[in-house]
C-alpha cells in the first residue's frame, strides 16, 4: 500500500478511468496507480475535469459551484470502490463519464 512501488504485489490494484463522447469514442483516457489515497484523489481530479461546473454569483463574497454530480458523493462511491473491490480479480476498477452518466 505504501513506498515506492504499492502496485508490486498487486499489479491489478489500479483505476482506470474514460471520458466517452457517445459509447465508442474516447476523449480522455487515464490509468492510475499509486497508492490507495493517491489513487482517489486522482480520480476525483479526472472527475473535475471532465465534468461541468457552474459558477453562480450570488452576492456573497465567495461564489458558489455547482456541479453537474455532488462531488462528495463521488468520492464516496470512488472510496467504496476501492475498499469493496475484490483484489483477487485481476480486472481494474472501471471509472466512465459520459455525457449523461457517471459509471463506477
Amino acid at each position: 500500500m505504501f513506498g515506492k512501488t504499492p502496485q508490486s504485489p498487486l499489479i491489478q490494484a489500479t483505476i482506470h478511468c474514460g471520458r466517452f463522447k457517445g459509447e465508442t469514442k474516447i476523449i480522455d483516457d487515464r490509468l492510475i496507480s499509486g497508492t490507495i489515497i493517491e489513487q482517489i484523489n486522482e480520480v476525483i481530479d479526472f472527475i473535475r475535469k471532465n465534468t461541468n461546473v457552474e459558477f453562480v454569483i450570488t452576492g456573497k463574497p465567495q461564489r458558489d459551484e455547482i456541479w453537474d454530480y455532488p462531488l462528495e458523493a463521488l468520492r464516496e462511491a470512488v472510496i467504496n470502490a476501492v475498499c469493496h473491490r475484490d483484489y483477487s480479480d485481476p480486472a481494474d476498477i472501471q471509472i466512465s463519464i459520459y455525457d449523461e452518466s457517471i459509471q463506477i
